[in-house]
Parts: structure tokens; sequence; C-alpha cells
């Protein structure tokens, strides 16, 4: 769960960089992102369990996604806790 406009926390403050190459370090983040999830989400199939794994990017920031709503419901339907 990510948000497609995380300002790339990964890339320290520290370092010298400018707007456009922040941009572009998030594009390839995003990219090896999708590259990682499709590879989890393949072990998953060949593991017969495809209906476990889930991956989403949302509109906004880091963890742009992640409210107590939808995390009660992946509680509830993974692990059985809660409501």
């Amino acid at each position: 769960m990510d948000g497609k406009d995380d300002p790339c926390y990964a890339m320290p403050d520290a370092l010298p960089h400018t707007e456009d190459e922040t941009r572009a370090f998030f594009s390839r983040w995003h990219a090896e992102s999708n590259a990682g999830r499709e590879e989890v989400a393949r072990i998953y199939r060949l593991l017969g369990v495809e209906e476990k794994f889930q991956a989403s990017w949302f509109a906004g920031v880091h963890l742009a996604g992640f409210t107590f709503n939808n995390i009660a419901k992946w509680l509830k339907q993974n692990f059985g806790i809660g409501k």
C-alpha cells in the first residue's frame, strides 16, 4: 500500500538533489517496486494462494491508503482480528 505521490522519503535530504532528480528517483523506485510486487505475486500463484496477495497504489503521499478502516478490514480478513 503506497502513495503515488510519495515525495521520496527514501532519498536523504542530506544528499544534493533537484526536484527533477527526485522525480526521476521516484519513477525508478515505482517501476522497481512494481517489478518486485509482480515477482511476489508470481510466487503466491505458484503456491496456489494468489488470493492472499494484495498490493495497492493510492493517490496521495507515503502510505496514502493506510487508514484505520482499511487496516481493520485487512486484519479481520487475514487474521480474524477485530470486528
